[in-house]
């Protein structure tokens, strides 16, 4: 049995402020564990921690493999577990997945509406960031003052081999990612335009790709595009 350290001496106020059945309130809220199995090898991350987490198969016990180090400002626990959150709670850095590969680990999070990306190089230690400009979306709910805010925290790659973007929506069996285009979707959808304009490492599948999303109707099935990781 493992537990996330960050409860450690808030057990009773986190049983107090658990999502009740009977009745609404503005209860606490946690993000889920991220984990990962690249290289057959299982990995995890605690929500509002800063450590991933190696498991030993034969001692069964979970041994730090990275720390995440910065100065940024994580705000006060309560404030920011809330269900219903003030806009402020939104204003601190969090990181909230990673995704391993063989040369490289990135990180995903958040302060205010940026969604951050952090490329940590496995030979040289060198961290290079992206920002993207993200969403609180906001939606009122019966009996709350307070809108329920959330925002979503994709993780989005420069596609250098055909193009455009690559959105991480899935990944599976620690060895693919998987981008789901959904045809005429506002929010999984792909730039037809950027790729045209971005200067492709294979060109040839590069024009297969924009012939195959000039050419779908409404009643097309999903594109899904797959990357096998080394």
């Amino acid at each position: 049995m493992f537990k996330n350290p960050v409860h450690k001496g808030r057990e009773e106020g986190i049983i107090k402020n658990c999502a009740q059945m009977n009745y609404f309130a503005n209860y606490w809220k946690e993000d889920l564990t991220n984990i990962d199995t690249y290289g057959s090898q299982l990995t995890l991350k605690y929500p509002d921690t800063d450590t991933i987490y190696r498991y030993d198969v034969t001692h069964e016990s979970l041994s730090p493999q990275y720390s995440i180090f910065t100065k940024e400002e994580k705000g006060d626990y309560e404030q920011t577990h809330l269900w219903f959150r003030e806009r402020k709670a939104f204003d601190y850095f969090s990181i909230s997945s990673y995704y391993p590969s063989k040369d490289y680990v990135y990180l995903v999070g958040s302060k205010g509406d940026k969604v951050l990306t952090y490329c940590y190089n496995k030979q040289d230690g060198t961290v290079r960031e992206q920002k993207r400009q993200g969403k609180i979306k906001e939606r009122q709910v019966p009996w709350f003052n307070i809108p329920l805010r959330r925002i979503e925290r994709p993780f989005v790659l420069d596609n250098d081999l055909l193009g455009g973007e690559f959105t991480v929506d899935y990944r599976s069996a620690g060895k693919y990612w998987i981008d789901v285009l959904e045809p005429f979707s506002e929010d999984n959808w792909i730039d037809i335009g950027r790729i045209k304009a971005t200067k492709a490492k294979d060109e040839a599948k590069k024009k297969e790709l924009v012939e195959a999303l000039e050419n779908v109707g409404e009643e097309s099935n999903p594109i899904v595009l797959i990357v096998t990781l080394k």
